[in-house]
């Protein structure tokens, strides 16, 4: 069966969405374009990690492009057979690969469990300084001012996704067998989007990144982030066990004017 395509941004009037939404809560996905072989999830919200090489990432079902947004994970416990197991959590655009970190290009912001390092484009930086351990709760809060060119990433987005798509049918032996991400697309005023895309990834100004450790802020990690739809993000080396709250009832306090991610569903 062939996939549904959708509708190119160009071809659809400015007040309506590209793409009907998807019902049902923000959760992790099983999609293979979404995520990693090597992490198994359970429920919809719980990951593990059972590869003995490297980082694998999981990303969340839905994506925004605009507004405040929050979720939570819990460091619940590891593969007893796996040591020195890690995770990594944040914000990631689909262009970031699901077997890596999810941050070494420049859609990828992430918080590390050793030593609370944060990671961009594949660098490095200091930031809370601590290690994450069981039962610690890190909480990840998306702050991205509104946008006249929301729609340009939007299209990107979608753009990449299908061609991924085409890329692993072709390669697949067993086409009927592999089936489209359903992807929603966010919610945004579609009455003044710029609608020629430049080609430039540009950043948005007074945008920002920041984390917390058992509801206390770690400070901003990133601002004026690059614009984009992201994604939330678990990325797990070894055999960590990661449990996502997209919300509404969070184990940390919500922060203030934030929205519990599953509001984007």
């Amino acid at each position: 069966m062939s996939p549904r395509k959708r509708p190119r941004t160009d071809d659809i009037k400015k007040s309506e969405p590209p793409m009907k939404k998807v019902a049902g809560a923000v959760r992790l996905s099983y999609n293979y374009l979404l995520k990693s072989e090597w992490l198994a999830v359970h429920h919809g919200n719980r990951v593990i990690g059972t590869s003995g090489v490297g980082y694998s990432s999981v990303f969340a079902t839905h994506m925004v492009c605009e507004g405040r947004w929050y979720f939570e994970v819990k460091y619940t416990g590891q593969d007893c057979s796996r040591r020195q197991s890690h995770f990594r959590v944040g914000f990631a655009q689909i262009t970031e690969d699901v077997i890596s970190t999810a941050c070494r290009g420049e859609g990828g912001y992430m918080f590390g469990s050793r030593n609370g390092i944060i990671y961009h484009n594949a660098k490095p930086r200091r930031y809370y300084g601590k290690m994450i351990e069981q039962g610690d709760v890190v909480g990840c809060l998306l702050d991205l001012p509104k946008s006249r060119r929301s729609a340009i990433a939007i299209r990107r987005c979608f753009t990449y996704l299908d061609k991924k798509f085409e890329e692993t049918r072709a390669m697949s032996r067993h086409e009927q067998k592999i089936a489209p991400p359903q992807v929603p697309s966010p919610a945004i005023d579609w009455a003044d989007q710029e609608s020629h895309d430049d080609k430039v990834m540009k950043p948005v100004i007074g945008s920002r990144v920041e984390f917390f450790v058992n509801g206390e802020s770690c400070g901003p990690a990133f601002r004026d982030i690059n614009e984009g739809c992201y994604f939330p993000v678990i990325a797990i080396y070894m055999g960590a066990v990661i449990d996502a709250n997209f919300g509404p009832q969070f184990l940390s306090p919500l922060p203030e004017g934030a929205l519990p991610y599953n509001k984007c569903a």
